[in-house]
């Protein structure tokens, strides 16, 4: 690949809309607060960002660290508060200001 090509891809993959256009499914911001365990251990987080095949939880790493691959179960209230959402999921990316989860099961259960 000469310079020039190199720069031209460079230039492609700084631009956001690269990324977001290559996601499976679309994504919804929805920002509330969710109970999660892993290993054992409760965690207070917020979901920040929410598809049909995962989401975005908002988390300190630091205080909570959790690794790619890591099995994490979530309980996501509907809006109207009188469901949750049970989730399974699968720790796919971890930032420094949370965690990526892709969905394995999901269930609903009554407040």
């Amino acid at each position: 690949m000469s310079d020039g090509e190199v720069r031209v891809l460079l230039n492609v993959l700084e631009r956001p809309e690269y990324f977001i256009n290559k996601r499976k499914y679309s994504r919804m911001h929805y920002f509330v607060p969710v109970d999660c365990v892993s290993n054992g251990r409760g965690i207070h987080a917020n979901l920040r960002d929410l598809s049909v095949g995962g989401v975005f939880v908002e988390m300190i790493l630091s205080e909570n660290p959790l690794t790619v691959g890591q099995e994490l179960f979530l309980r996501i209230p509907y809006p109207d508060k009188k469901k949750y959402a049970r989730i399974c999921g699968k720790v796919v990316r971890a930032a420094l200001d949370g965690v990526g989860v892709e969905f394995k099961n999901v269930g609903v259960e009554s407040a």
